[in-house]
């Protein structure tokens, strides 16, 4: 394998799109209703992404206030359409489709939480980009993601495919106001700290690359 010393790790950005914005604007900009509390899922619409617990979920929460909207599309969308109508959920899952990354910023702005709910992950950049607009992250511990989400601090992290822990989450966080602005904040904060911007990944590439380049010439 390759030596340890040789190794370098390069995170990525955030696009400078992802920022905190007006709520109420931003439901307003999207027709969404402004006394829900609206739960985020941003990604593929596949078994892997845990979307059949999410709503399973849902549906333990058992609460008329909550709004769970899944931007996206994928192979499980008519599974998940089926899911929510025979689970009674008709009226708290909005299926919103596929939409534009120009756009995402505005959904992000337009909720509460964002949850990911996945069996599976690398390195999730949607937990990055809420991190950067200071929306709560709701996440399983799975691959990279605990390396962006520390719970209690910045976001909270359940097992996955344990429905009871992410209905708790979602319960938890819907409950107390305060406590999600907190771990908003630290997302926020930990974005800043990190300095996770693309223009912050491409100048370690560059010292990279002289790096290496300061090593060949000296040979």
């Amino acid at each position: 394998g390759v030596e340890r010393e040789k190794i370098r790790v390069v995170y990525n950005g955030v696009d400078e799109r992802f920022q905190p914005g007006d709520k109420k604007r931003a439901r307003e900009g999207l027709g969404l209703p402004h006394n829900r509390f609206t739960v985020l899922f941003v990604g593929l619409l596949v078994p892997i992404k845990g979307l059949e617990v999410l709503l399973e979920a849902v549906h333990q929460v058992d609460d008329e206030r909550l709004l769970c909207i899944l931007v996206g599309d994928g192979t499980l969308r008519e599974c998940l359409e089926k899911q929510a109508n025979e689970t009674g959920l008709e009226g708290q899952v909005l299926f919103a489709g596929s939409r534009s990354s120009q756009e995402i910023p505005v959904w992000m702005n337009a909720a509460d939480l964002l949850v990911l709910p996945s069996f599976s992950e690398g390195r999730p950049n949607v937990v990055l980009e809420a991190q950067a607009c200071g929306l709560p992250v709701l996440a399983t511990r799975v691959g990279g993601t605990p390396e962006l989400v520390t719970d209690g601090s910045d976001g909270l992290l359940v097992d996955s495919g344990d429905t009871r822990q992410l209905a708790d989450g979602i319960i938890t966080l819907m409950s107390d106001e305060s406590y999600r602005r907190q771990l908003g904040r630290g997302g926020r904060e930990s974005i800043q700290k990190r300095g996770l911007t693309w223009e912050a990944s491409a100048l370690r590439i560059k010292e990279i690359y002289q790096e290496v380049r300061c090593q060949y010439s000296r040979r």
